[in-house]
């Protein structure tokens, strides 16, 4: 359960430097955090997982084959969703400035539940949008459908983020993992 620690506050420390965070009120950066922690940790997961072959790096350390993460708990459905999702951000060679705009887009979700000040939150988020925009016209100016295909690698990673989260609960539930008050609220 370190890696899940480490995870929560490497994620709190990253976006707390995403502009326009730090300035919201603390309920809305907490809201945020909350509504998007579960995606930031499978979309980062997945990242570092791309070129393996049905194996998930967890840190730069830990790599493990699929039957490993079953036998933790995670069970074949995540596994295989989370492995599969690596494989959609390989097939379109998500680079990394996309992978860490696409970060802050989850991050800035105006819908998340709790949210104070909706019309500002989105405003941040369409700034990052155009962002990405930007970088894939300059970067991939012959792919007219990059930023569109990128986008739609959201609702998936929505999915897989709600299956972790109920999984996690689950295992918290059984007495299989013990996670702290603050990652269990993260996640819930």
């Amino acid at each position: 359960m370190h890696y899940g620690y480490l995870e929560l506050r490497y994620i709190i420390d990253w976006a707390k430097k995403v502009p326009g965070f730090s300035e919201l009120d603390v309920s809305d950066q907490m809201s945020l955090l909350k509504s998007s922690f579960m995606e930031l940790n499978v979309l980062r997961l997945s990242y570092r997982s791309m070129g393996l072959e049905n194996r998930i790096k967890f840190a730069e350390e830990i790599t493990l084959p699929l039957d490993y993460c079953e036998s933790m708990g995670w069970g074949k459905e995540l596994v295989v969703g989370t492995i599969d999702f690596a494989q959609k951000l390989k097939e379109i060679s998500l680079d990394l400035t996309e992978f860490c705009v696409l970060n802050a887009i989850v991050l800035m979700y105006p819908d998340a539940h709790g949210i104070n000040n909706k019309i500002r939150i989105a405003e941040i988020q369409s700034k990052i949008l155009d962002s990405l925009r930007r970088h894939i016209m300059q970067q991939y100016p012959h792919d007219a459908k990059r930023f569109g295909k990128i986008l739609l690698r959201l609702p998936a990673l929505r999915i897989i983020s709600a299956k972790a989260a109920e999984r996690f609960l689950s295992l918290t539930f059984e007495g299989s993992i013990h996670l702290n008050e603050l990652v269990l609220e993260m996640i819930n």
